[in-house]
């Protein structure tokens, strides 16, 4: 475990040099997009043609290496002819990666510290209660905080149906859905509260999260109720085994008897400080605590805060005892294929960002809905966060003038932000928890669908879904 939190810390360092880098802008040509093109294409594909091949992190690692050296190559070999613009655009797609990085990575240690253990019958209405407790919980601890303390008791309910909606619905309400309440919710709504939009702004959101949560929840419950009547359920003994070969062998906790309960409560220390290292990035919280307090408390630079997360996930490596861990199926895999394949979408996206920024100008005169689907179709493939980001500032003008926009766009702004969450959920790498939940239900034995496969039953299930939020309300 103490090598993956190194890997992080010296990720860290790396990027300290560039953090922040700014220079000129400079256009991109339109063939600088095709390294991530090819990226997306294999990740899609690899996994259906060559599956045991794709299954090694060297493997992916080689991929993404691929894929994102002639993007490092391109920039710096236009580094004198655009003064700089082009390493800084290396440096600012890095300083974007880390930062997602120490977030996701932290939370996701922390969490796997906590264990939710207790006898949880997998019915249908018991599976839509714990989906809808995680819509709410997401906006509390992000979608990566929920997902990471629900998905395993969620699986482990449902041990014995082994059926691969169950962590599909799971991505799309907790890990996505779910957070658009809060900017502590998901990253795209987290950095527009950096740019100085409200905390409580998103709130007004609430009818768009109901009307979205509210019918995805109502089709799983059929769903489920449906395969529930099939009868998939497997006999006591057989139910056994796989509890055993899916919570590993050494661990010293019953997980399945008696009341709920939850062990390792010191780690909601650990998971309260990365919130609140979060929260103070913010100038609105710093200068409320001025105003209040006096007390000079703003995290001026990004290594600082994302610093502050990886001692809190230090932390819980050293305080948690280690049958903890082994009880809640805990791994480094997950984290680290997410670590690994991010790392390359976020290199070779940076061209595709800046591309999408050069033609601001046909946004012109756009209306919500306009906004609300190219935001969701860049989201779906290029991650929610820095799409939101990318039209966030062609909307308003320039970064500076995000924090505006709940004045004098509003409704663009309410755009922009649904459909950043909410689409994050198309693609297994719009938002970062989803790849982490597919990895770990394959840990424990749960079929999931290919990436392809998932994009299939996303537009099947999802889309209409997303098709009625603009028709009701952009």
């Amino acid at each position: 475990m103490r090598s993956g939190i190194g890997a992080m810390f010296g990720l860290f360092l790396a990027a300290a040099p560039v953090w922040g880098a700014q220079g000129p802008a400079f256009t991109v040509p339109w063939w600088s997009v095709l390294p991530f093109a090819i990226l997306l294409l294999l990740i899609a594909l690899l996994p259906v043609l060559a599956a045991h091949w794709w299954e090694h992190p060297v493997n992916k690692l080689l991929v993404a290496g691929v894929c994102s050296l002639p993007v490092v190559m391109g920039l710096a070999a236009l580094e004198k002819s655009t003064h700089g613009a082009s390493m800084a655009l290396l440096g600012h797609s890095l300083e974007e990666y880390v930062a997602f990085l120490a977030m996701v990575g932290s939370l996701y240690i922390v969490a796997g510290g906590i264990v939710v253990a207790g006898k949880i019958d997998g019915r249908p209405w018991v599976n839509t209660l714990i989906l809808a407790s995680g819509a709410v919980l997401a906006n509390l601890v992000s979608t990566v905080g929920a997902s990471m303390l629900l998905i395993r008791p969620f699986l482990r309910a449902n041990r014995w149906r082994k059926s691969w909606h169950l962590p599909v619905f799971f991505i799309f309400v907790v890990s996505n859905l779910g957070g658009l309440l809060l900017p502590l919710g998901d990253p795209p709504l987290f950095l527009g509260f950096l740019q100085g939009v409200d905390f409580l702004w998103t709130i007004r959101l609430w009818p768009q999260w109901l009307l979205a949560n509210g019918m995805v929840l109502a089709i799983f419950f059929v769903w489920d109720w449906v395969l529930w009547r099939k009868g998939q359920a497997a006999d006591p003994e057989t139910a056994d085994n796989l509890l055993k070969a899916q919570m590993r062998s050494g661990q010293n906790i019953s997980l399945e008897e008696g009341p709920l309960r939850v062990a390792g409560k010191r780690n909601l220390f650990f998971l309260a400080g990365i919130l609140i290292a979060v929260l103070l990035q913010s100038d609105q919280v710093a200068g409320r605590l001025r105003d209040l307090f006096g007390l000079a408390l703003k995290l001026d630079h990004p290594l600082v805060g994302g610093g502050l997360m990886v001692l809190c996930a230090l932390g819980s490596l050293a305080i948690t005892p280690e049958k903890l861990r082994k009880a809640n199926g805990f791994s480094w895999h997950p984290f680290g294929e997410v670590a690994i394949l991010f790392l390359g979408l976020f290199i070779t996206m940076g061209p595709a960002l800046t591309l999408l920024s050069q033609n601001a100008s046909a946004m012109a005169g756009a209306g919500p809905g306009r906004y609300y689907w190219l935001t969701g179709i860049g989201s779906s493939i290029l991650d929610n966060a820095p799409t939101y980001m990318a039209f966030a500032t062609v909307a308003a003008g320039s970064r500076e003038q995000i924090a505006l926009l709940p004045e004098v766009a509003p409704h663009i702004l309410a755009a922009i932000s649904t459909a950043a969450v909410f689409f994050g959920a198309m693609t297994y790498i719009g938002n970062g928890p989803n790849f982490m939940v597919q990895s770990i239900a394959q840990e424990l034995h749960f079929p999931t669908p290919s990436f392809l496969k998932y994009i299939q039953v996303s537009v099947l299930v999802l889309l209409p879904v997303l098709l009625l939020v603009q028709w009701v309300f952009f």
